[in-house]
Order: structure tokens, then sequence, then C-alpha cells
């Protein structure tokens, strides 16, 4: 049986296609031919991941964490000021963080009262 050839439609180069990551039909056909390309995504920021626009500059989870200092907080005090200073740095309501140490200390047995205690005796005032 002879093999027929089907060269009369050439495969698309990137470049006859107009897209730069157009490599051609893939094993399921031209399924993508109308889908955008891989920078085009919907959650990606003006610019892409290519770095071909500006991008905002926010801090990421490294900065944040090189940024934080424990301190105690010596006008936002209740008992030590440790809630006031770390909410202070974490950017959260020191009420909510003060009610989180009080039901972790009913939950703990106490452990986590004592972990506010050391932190009140190390860490240094601002």
């Amino acid at each position: 049986m002879p093999v027929v050839e089907d060269s009369a439609t050439p495969a698309p180069t990137p470049a006859a296609s107009g897209r730069p990551d157009a490599a051609g039909p893939g094993p399921f056909g031209d399924l993508g031919a109308g889908a955008p390309g891989p920078s085009a995504h919907a959650g990606t920021p003006a610019g892409g991941p290519s770095g071909a626009g500006p991008r905002p500059a926010t801090p990421g989870i490294g900065d944040r964490v090189a940024a934080f200092r424990l301190r105690r907080s010596s006008t936002d005090r209740m008992l030590g000021g440790v809630c006031g200073g770390l909410a202070a740095d974490l950017g959260v309501d020191p009420a909510l963080l003060r009610i989180a140490v009080l039901v972790l200390t009913l939950f703990t047995g106490g452990a986590a009262a004592l972990v506010y205690l050391a932190v009140w005796l190390i860490a240094p005032a601002a």
C-alpha cells in the first residue's frame, strides 16, 4: 500500500503565523490557534513576566521578613506591649492579636502565655 504524503499544506512557522510562541500544530491538531499565547494570561500584570513593561514593585514575603523586628510597643500596650508591637509590624489590628493570644493560651493550657512572657522579657521596647 503506498504512503500518501500531504505536502500541499506546510506546517505554519512562527514567522508565518504571526505568533512568536507558535511552533506549528501540536499532537491534537490546531486546537490552540485562536487561544492567546503563554504571555497573555489573564492573571498576568501589564507587561507580563517577560519584563516588556514596567511592573509595580510589591514587597514580597522575603522583604517583609527581612524588615521584621520584634519590638514591644510603648504606646499601644495593655499588659507588656508585645501584641501592640507585633500588630504594628504585621499590619493587623492589635485587638485581634490579643484575642488570638488569649484563645491560644486557653487551647495550649497556658503555653502561649509562657511564650508571651518570654517575648516580653526578651524583646526591646520600641
